[in-house]
């Protein structure tokens, strides 16, 4: 039995799904079509990256790339910062350090650090509004 609103979710986003040039949904999406039909289940960490597709977080603008907080360089970045800050190396030289092994600016990993931030809380609010929805 298919829950309703779960129904009506689906076909709306569906609609705003849009072919890109030179694919094909029934071959791209065929993995992932595979894995959701399957009885292996869905971690937190799964439904959160179907939700960030669903609602467009990984869309590219036209034109340029974008850099966004999900993407898995920003994710390896702000990770080797956390995990600098957790061993005990000051904030400023954890930035410092984590620059100087990715290539990056310092000013690009608190762009990155801020990036990832906000979208905690975004997805902080999003969970917690569904919790409460579904109590």
């Amino acid at each position: 039995m298919m829950e309703a609103g779960f129904m009506n979710s689906v076909c709306l986003a569906g609609r705003a799904f849009v072919a890109a040039k030179d694919k094909d949904p029934a071959i791209e999406g065929a993995a992932l079509a595979e894995y959701l039909l399957s009885d292996r289940p869905l971690g937190s960490g799964e439904r959160e990256l179907l939700a960030e597709l669903v609602t467009g977080i990984w869309r590219a603008p036209a034109g340029r790339s974008q850099i966004l907080p999900g993407q898995k360089r920003v994710v390896e970045v702000v990770g080797a910062l956390r995990e600098a800050i957790d061993a005990g190396l000051p904030k400023e030289a954890a930035k410092i350090k984590v620059a100087n092994d990715f290539g990056l600016s310092r000013g690009t990993v608190e762009n990155y650090e801020r990036m990832t931030i906000e979208r905690e809380k975004i997805q902080e609010k999003d969970w917690e509004r569904i919790i409460s929805k579904n109590k």
